[in-house]
């Protein structure tokens, strides 16, 4: 689905519908008076802002005794958006609405907080009814609690029925410094996001290249042995220059597939965001993005992160294969092929004993 990803997250009566329409510029969302009008789950609403399409998933309002319910169906509403390669399917940033009119900041607000951090989300939190007397101290509150700075944003016209003021009205205000925070805090956490998403392809392309390589170890051995399943120095020596190259090239393949991935989604971050962001400036220039400032994202850098994911795909083929040289320190004139398989497979297994999931995938999946 085309768009930028947003979810607004809050306890119900704090304004997140009234938030969506000041956001959009209409009113799309239904809004009450501290009663939840949006249902269970996540509910989309789609909309243009400053000629880019939002997509914004409003969630069921909180409550502190529905905390592990709703969390629930925040993994279950995460759960095909956290792990996809496609980046236009992301969660690309959370908005976590607290009302000015409060006091102090609950348990299990930050309770969510802290979900959103550990899914790599870096949240915004937004202080709705910002024009209350006490939203500029509970903001400070907020920032002590969480270390993360809130934006004050009032969502809807209010006209002052009281004292001197009796018929002025109070305007809205807060939407561009919110768009802006969006925009820097799903940049700031780019890296964080994409290392999850690469280590995760990272251990795919790991196990099957391992298996790949085993089986071609295996056919190759079939190959070059004789009518008693038995095979010399001479041959086996053959079969490891042929898996070296099979490995070589699954290796590279899987490479590809990897930097296909950062790059789809470098190309995704540039147009739904970075220029979105530094369009104002009348031009957008990549030294606008300081790594070391605010940890945001520095373009030119990607090729240099890309690498670190690569190193190690899988464990040097050499090194698997040493059993080669151990037959033969004896001069056995040929040992058998089924010795050879069972001691490469369980030179994988050694290699992996601290990475109990990877070792019982290889344990299952190494047929001998």
């Amino acid at each position: 689905m085309k768009g930028y990803n947003i979810a607004i997250i809050g306890k119900s009566g704090v304004g997140k519908s009234s938030l969506v329409n000041y956001l959009f510029g209409k009113d799309i969302a239904q809004t009450g008076s501290g009663k939840p009008v949006t249902g269970r789950g996540f509910h989309l609403h789609r909309g243009s802002v400053d000629n880019n399409t939002i997509n914004l998933y409003d969630s069921l309002g909180l409550e502190a005794e529905k905390t592990i319910p709703w969390l629930s169906d925040f993994q279950i509403f995460l759960k095909d958006k956290k792990d996809t390669v496609d980046v236009s399917k992301w969660l690309h940033s959370a908005v976590f609405c607290l009302s000015g009119e409060n006091a102090r900041i609950e348990s299990f607000e930050k309770e969510i907080i802290k979900v959103l951090l550990k899914e790599k989300l870096n949240p915004v939190i937004a202080i709705t009814k910002g024009d209350a007397k006490s939203a500029a101290n509970f903001a400070i509150e907020v920032e002590n609690e969480t270390g993360i700075k809130p934006i004050l944003i009032c969502s809807a016209e209010k006209t002052i029925k009281w004292g001197k003021a009796n018929g002025a009205s109070k305007t809205k205000f807060g939407k561009d410094d919110l768009l802006e925070k969006i925009k820097e805090s799903s940049i700031s956490s780019f890296y964080e996001r994409m290392k999850v998403i690469l280590d995760f392809k990272k251990r795919e392309f790991q196990k099957n290249i391992t298996i790949n390589v085993f089986n071609v170890f295996k056919d190759k051995l079939l190959k070059e042995s004789n009518s008693f399943n038995t095979i010399n120095k001479s041959a086996l020596k053959e079969v490891e220059s042929d898996i070296e190259k099979a490995y070589l090239r699954v290796q590279k393949k899987a490479e590809r597939r990897l930097g296909d991935i950062f790059s789809d989604a470098l190309s995704f971050y540039e147009v739904q965001v970075l220029v979105p962001l530094y369009k104002s400036s009348g031009s957008f220039q990549k030294d606008n993005l300081n790594v070391s400032k605010e940890d945001l994202w520095k373009l030119d850098a990607h090729e240099n992160v890309l690498s670190t994911f690569l190193q190690g795909l899988i464990l040097p083929i050499r090194g698997i294969i040493f059993v080669f040289d151990y037959f033969f320190n004896e001069a056995l004139p040929t040992i058998g092929i089924g010795t050879v398989i069972n001691e490469m497979k369980e030179k994988i297994l050694a290699e992996h004993t601290n990475d109990k999931e990877i070792h019982d995938y290889y344990k299952e999946k190494l047929v001998v």
